[in-house]
């Protein structure tokens, strides 16, 4: 845990430091046991090129008043801390679906120690579609119907038959997506995320941002994400064909690719 209240995992050693905000998942403790060692395997070509990754997950008993920006300081807290404690620089940060929402929010605060931002299935806001499922989340996390949740996140983030057969496993086996502790941290952060518009507060988003969509995203519109895209000054999208919100599994050695191309040190980050 961060002193700033963050449950984190470390990966790797050397280089300049990529933190990850990550994705939406229901637990929200540091990873470790066969959670950790996938979230090894997934960050395995980031360690082989030098870097060490911090997966950073939203805070742990949050007050049920919290706002979006409450929780986006936590955040910003954690980029701080991992600099000092690392001594560098500067940090190449990485969000992914609400935690991309969450990087672009730190990013526009220009508080924290970023070169470089990527956000991967993710935008200034919700579309309406996903704001329509993020109630539904609440109202079945509020009522623990857990299996309810993990089949809809699922079927929602991926397209055609496998969305429907994934949909299907995280209903059959709901420990594979697990639970938590604190039911309430989960449905104010899907409540904060869906009632949150960032489009204003993309022009000070100052540091080089690469957005990665799919073109079939269904929690996130990948027109808004290219909007988006040109908002910030140095913006720029790349929306996967056939692809949904779940790009991250999906097309996962496109993205790598795409990442680490952008976080590679091929050119000096705008100042």
């Amino acid at each position: 845990m961060l002193d700033c209240g963050l449950p984190f995992a470390k990966i790797g050693y050397g280089g300049t430091p990529l933190v990850v905000f990550d994705g939406f998942r229901v637990e929200h403790r540091a990873a470790d046991g066969l959670v950790l060692q996938g979230m090894i395997n997934s960050y395995e070509r980031y360690t082989e090129a030098g870097r060490t990754v911090y997966l950073l997950e939203r805070p742990i008993e949050m007050p049920f008043d919290y706002s979006f920006n409450d929780i986006r300081d936590h955040y910003i807290d954690g980029l701080t801390e991992i600099a000092e404690l690392t001594g560098a620089d500067g940090l190449d940060l990485l969000g992914i679906g609400a935690g991309g929402m969450f990087a672009l929010a730190a990013a526009a605060e220009s508080r924290g120690p970023l070169r470089r931002l990527v956000v991967v299935a993710a935008g200034p806001r919700m579309s309406d579609n996903g704001r329509e499922a993020a109630a539904r989340w609440q109202t079945d996390a509020e009522e623990l119907k857990w299996r309810r949740v993990h089949r809809e996140i699922v079927a929602l983030s991926y397209t055609g038959l496998t969305s429907r057969v994934y949909g299907t496993i995280a209903w059959l086996f709901p420990e594979l997506q697990g639970t938590t502790d604190y039911p309430w941290d989960f449905t104010i952060t899907v409540r904060e995320v869906a009632h949150t518009d960032l489009t204003d507060r993309l022009p000070n988003v100052q540091v080089p941002a690469l957005f990665l969509a799919g073109a079939a995203d269904r929690l996130f519109s990948p027109e808004a994400i290219e909007h988006a895209a040109t908002l910030a000054p140095c913006g720029e999208a790349r929306i996967l064909p056939a692809a949904g919100h779940a790009i991250i599994k999906s097309r996962r050695r496109t993205v790598d690719n795409a990442v680490l191309e952008f976080f590679s040190d091929r050119s000096p980050p705008a100042g």
